[in-house]
């Protein structure tokens, strides 16, 4: 089965829950006070993997997966992957790939003017955001 689009989310050790009480006992989380838990940042830390590396992991795979070899755009389905990379744009407007990709479809259309847009954007963050040039050379893009 192939996937149009996916999620990806990591495990949160609620208090209470059978997770929290392994990491705390296994020491890959401090016993955490209220409020320090948050669903944003990954916490749990083992001897084989870092919290870190586990979070940049999962998002290497949301970018290979929702961009790099994005379902519709493997399948000629130029429009709805405009459509869905803009849905991705107009969340996060910094976000590289989404405009990377959406020129790439942009580019199957022969939308030039579009094309000069997003690679625009799409230049002009890798300029101004280290993060996004990392993953643009892991994936040898741009």
């Amino acid at each position: 089965v192939e996937l149009d689009w996916a999620g990806f989310s990591l495990a949160v050790p609620s208090r209470g829950s059978e997770l929290y009480r392994m990491c705390v006992e296994k020491g890959y989380i401090k016993n955490l006070g209220i409020g320090e838990l948050g669903a944003n940042k990954y916490i749990i830390n083992t001897p084989e993997y870092t919290a870190e590396y586990v979070a940049r992991k999962t998002y290497l795979m949301n970018l290979n997966v929702n961009f790099v070899n994005n379902y519709r755009m493997r399948h000629g389905d130029y429009e709805i992957a405009t459509r869905c990379f803009g849905d991705v744009i107009k969340r996060y407007p910094g976000h590289a790939f989404a405009h990377y990709y959406r020129a790439k479809a942009f580019e199957a259309m022969a939308d030039i003017e579009q094309v000069k847009l997003d690679m625009d954007s799409f230049y002009e963050i890798l300029e101004k955001d280290n993060v996004w040039k990392e993953y643009a050379k892991h994936f040898n893009i741009g």
